[in-house]
């Protein structure tokens, strides 16, 4: 398999270990794509995310990642981002760099949305390799963008995290 399609090794265990508390894996499954490690890695090293005000929050990987602390992590392992945000949008963004993770946000059954604090979302990864876009998720892995589309049947891309790649 081609480096550009890595997919981390233990990403099926680690997602049948959260999800039987009804809790996930996506955000640090995309950012082990990322690192090209084991998603364990990244939940294990989890860092304290501490926002502008000097809040810190104390515990580790909770079984979900607001925003905020999935692009802390993303910088933390040298990785320059840019928040795109208030979309709403139907299809998948095609960031300058080529690389991206994406918040999909689901509706309910009857189209409506859930409160926002309750809303069930999912990170994928969106990557342009040898001139086409690729869709990373933790439980389909590597897909053609064109393939992925049912992914946005009963939701929209809210907001994603442009990345570019920094060299150390």
């Amino acid at each position: 398999m081609r480096t550009e399609f890595f997919i981390p090794e233990d990403n099926e265990l680690m997602r049948s270990l959260f999800e039987v508390n009804k809790k996930g894996t996506c955000g640090p499954s995309c950012i082990a794509v990322l690192c090209k490690c084991k998603v364990a890695e990244i939940i294990f090293n989890w860092k304290k995310y501490t926002d502008k005000k000097g809040f810190v929050d104390n515990t580790n990987y909770r079984g979900f990642a607001p925003v905020k602390e999935l692009m802390s992590e993303i910088e933390s392992r040298g990785f320059k981002i840019k928040k795109q945000r208030g979309l709403k949008a139907r299809k998948f963004p095609h960031p300058k760099t080529g690389l991206a993770i994406v918040r999909v946000v689901f509706l309910k059954e009857d189209g409506t949305e859930f409160y926002w604090m309750a809303q069930p979302s999912h990170y994928i990864l969106i990557k342009k390799i040898s001139g086409k876009w690729w869709v990373f998720s933790n439980d389909m892995c590597w897909v053609e963008e064109k393939n992925a589309e049912d992914l946005l049947v009963n939701g929209y891309v809210s907001s994603y995290i442009e990345i570019q790649k920094v060299n150390k």
